[in-house]
């Protein structure tokens, strides 16, 4: 059992600091998942022929079998050999076990609001991790681990890691709260933090920081200290046998922000590539995107009450904000077509790795490998295949038969078209400082020229 108390201090990703007390202890053991089969042409150990590291991390049928231990509370209390989803919610963190992640840190969030994917301080950008995109969540991923953290809490068997199930808590409330408490989306972020969380204890994040650089070493080093010698000192083996510590923490935040008593479970998420994680990131937020976009265009282009043959014309005022809301959509769509280009080529270089994907274009993998991605069914290919032309999209939307409801007017989802934040659109390369997470900077993408199509799949004709 691990039972000391300890100082938690917090700096975000913008270099500001939280202090607060916190005392955390754990007496659940950790019962490891079955591991995923890595032959990925194989039957999938949870069962489910589509799952694999490429995608696919599904909570449902006997998937998530064996990832908590018997009698704990995230499975409700139910045996592993016969846990299902099927039985209904899971079961969140009891209060006595929550307390423990007490007070928080608080985490800023400006930077995730800022709908911006970038691409500075990625490892290696300029030769194999060209085309990777930062997810702005990951931007603003509350865990920032510094050299004097490092010091302090090295000291007391247990704080490191507390320290580490502390800022995991705090990320899942802060995401909650920026999803505005919609259970789906929020679980599904958390998720994705969660696994990033791993990458960067394991020692294989894709960013260039301070943070990203350092956890593995540091925590290797806290556990060479205080384990003994039949006892976890790798960095990637404890993440495998402490996972379920830090999802537990999660849910304690994510419960924090308003107790519903639903939680769910990881799945296989952490395996999946992060570079594929961070595109289905990608492709689920702009496809959404793109739709809402679309409403706002037919909305205020097309609006229903001038559908009519007695008033059919719009005012100056009306063709006004038509024009300007048309350009806001060429910019966005100009920026979103090329970082869809830049990933596609990526994607078709990492693809050939594994072989359940590698005959799928990106588009179809997004189909096929990614729950999360529902509106991808309509092919970001075919979404960003052609040059901008204004005049031909709004002849399209003309020619539509079904006029814009009153509820996709009105809807929160389709309002104005938000342009990503032209600011950060400079290349910029900055050095690293010790103990200072700097905050990313875009890379401004070149189109491809010259080069075969990256969304076609390799068996199409």
């Amino acid at each position: 059992n691990v039972n000391s108390s300890h100082i938690s201090k917090f700096s975000d990703i913008m270099d500001q600091e939280d202090k607060g007390d916190n005392e955390n202890s754990h007496d659940i053991k950790f019962e490891e998942k079955k591991n995923i089969n890595k032959s990925l042409d194989a039957e999938s150990n949870y069962g489910i022929n589509e799952i694999s590291i490429t995608g696919n991390d599904s909570n449902s049928d006997n998937s998530n079998q064996n990832i908590f231990p018997d009698g704990s509370e995230l499975a409700g209390g139910i045996a592993p050999s016969i846990y299902s989803n099927n039985l209904g919610p899971n079961k969140c963190p009891v209060e006595k076990i929550c307390k423990d992640f007490g007070p928080l840190p608080q985490c800023r969030k400006d930077v995730h609001e800022r709908n911006n994917w970038l691409s500075s301080n990625v490892k290696k950008f300029s030769s194999d991790n060209k085309g990777v995109l930062v997810p702005p969540r990951r931007q603003s991923l509350c865990l920032r681990i510094t050299l004097q953290d490092f010091r302090t809490k090295k000291k007391k068997e247990g704080d490191f890691e507390k320290f580490i199930y502390s800022y995991a808590s705090s990320e899942a409330k802060k995401l909650r709260t920026i999803h505005n408490n919609i259970s789906e989306k929020a679980l599904q972020a958390i998720k994705y933090s969660f696994a990033d969380i791993g990458n960067i204890i394991k020692g294989d994040d894709l960013l260039d920081t301070p943070t990203s650089n350092n956890t593995k070493t540091y925590l290797e080093e806290v556990l060479k200290l205080h384990n003994k010698n039949n006892e976890t000192k790798d960095a990637k083996k404890w993440w495998t046998e402490n996972r379920y510590h830090v999802w537990e923490a999660m849910m304690c935040g994510y419960q924090n922000e308003k107790k519903d008593n639903e939680c769910t479970v990881y799945g296989n998420i952490d395996d999946i590539p992060q570079f594929l994680r961070w595109f289905r990131e990608w492709g689920t937020y702009v496809c959404e995107e793109s739709e809402n976009n679309m409403k706002t265009l037919k909305a205020v282009c097309f609006p229903k009450q001038l559908r009519t043959e007695t008033n059919s014309a719009m005012t100056v005022t009306q063709k006004g904000t038509c024009s300007s809301t048309l350009k806001n959509y060429e910019e966005w769509y100009n920026k979103r077509k090329n970082e869809w280009t830049e990933q596609s080529i990526k994607y078709n270089k990492d693809k050939t790795k594994y072989k359940d994907i590698e005959n799928l274009s990106p588009s179809n993998y997004l189909i096929k490998k990614c729950p999360e991605c529902k509106c991808t069914e309509k092919n970001l290919h075919d979404v960003f295949e052609h040059t901008f032309d204004g005049k031909a999209l709004l002849k399209k939307l003309e020619e539509e038969e079904s006029p814009v409801s009153d509820s996709v007017r009105t809807s929160t989802e389709s309002g104005p078209i938000t342009v990503p934040d032209s600011s950060l659109n400079q290349t910029t390369q900055q050095e690293n400082q010790p103990g200072v997470e700097k905050p990313l900077t875009t890379v401004v993408m070149n189109e491809h020229q010259g080069q075969t199509d990256p969304n076609t799949d390799d068996n199409s004709g």
